[in-house]
C-alpha cells in the first residue's frame, strides 16, 4: 500500500471525489424534479372562440397594435399624451361571461392571472383594463350572470423590445394567457395588424 505524502495529489484526489459526488447528486436531483412536475399541458383557442377560465368564460374579439399616435387619437382623454414616444400598444377587446351569481371585481380576480406574450420575440407583459376614454378602469366589474365588452391595454416599450424588431413582435404569435401551470390555456393570435 501507498501513502502519500504529497499535500497538493491528495488535495487533487478529494476534490475529484467532490466533483464526482456533486454531479450525481445533481443528475439525480434533475430527474427527480422532472418527474414531479412534468411539462406542462397546452390549450390553445383562436379569437371568437369561448373559453373556459374558473368562474367565467372568455371571448377575444380583437387585437390591435396602435403607436402612440394612433392610440392618443382614439382615446381623446387618454394619459398617454405626456409618456415617452417610445411606448405603443397592444390593444385586447374581450368579452367576459360570468357563470356565477356573484359579482366579480376583474381587477382583483382576473388581470393579475393573465400576460400577453409574443414568441419567438420574447415580449410578456401584463395589462390594465381601460375604459372607453383610454383611462385605467379601476373598477372594472362584472355583474352575477352578465356578458360585458372590456379592453385590456398592454404597452410595448421600444427601449425593452427594439424599434427594429416592432414589425417582427407584430408578426409573431401573441397569446393571451390565462394559465400557464398545469395546463397553459391561452387564446393565440397569429399576428397582429
Amino acid at each position: 500500500m501507498k501513502h502519500y505524502t504529497n499535500k497538493t495529489h491528495i488535495k487533487g484526489i478529494v476534490i475529484s471525489a467532490v466533483i464526482i459526488i456533486f454531479t450525481i447528486v445533481c443528475i439525480i436531483g434533475y430527474i427527480d424534479v422532472n418527474k414531479r412536475f412534468p411539462k406542462a399541458g397546452e390549450e390553445f383557442y383562436s379569437n371568437n372562440e369561448w373559453v373556459d377560465y374558473d368562474y367565467m368564460q372568455i371571448r377575444a374579439k380583437k387585437m390591435e397594435y396602435l403607436t402612440k399616435e394612433q392610440y392618443c387619437e382614439r382615446y381623446e382623454n387618454a394619459d398617454a399624451a405626456g409618456r415617452s414616444d417610445k411606448l405603443s400598444y397592444f390593444v385586447l377587446t374581450l368579452e367576459l361571461h360570468n357563470l356565477t351569481g356573484e359579482d366579480i371585481n376583474l381587477n382583483k380576480k382576473f388581470i393579475g392571472n393573465v400576460s400577453l406574450e409574443a414568441y419567438p420575440q420574447g415580449y410578456n407583459n401584463q395589462g390594465n383594463f381601460i375604459d372607453g376614454n383610454g383611462k385605467a378602469d379601476t373598477r372594472s366589474i362584472l355583474e352575477a350572470n352578465q356578458t360585458k365588452e372590456f379592453t385590456i391595454v398592454f404597452n410595448v416599450n421600444e427601449s425593452v423590445v427594439g424599434k427594429n424588431r416592432i414589425n417582427r413582435l407584430k408578426k409573431s404569435d401573441i397569446y393571451f394567457s390565462m394559465s400557464c401551470y398545469p395546463v397553459h390555456k391561452a387564446i393565440v393570435f397569429n399576428g397582429v395588424d
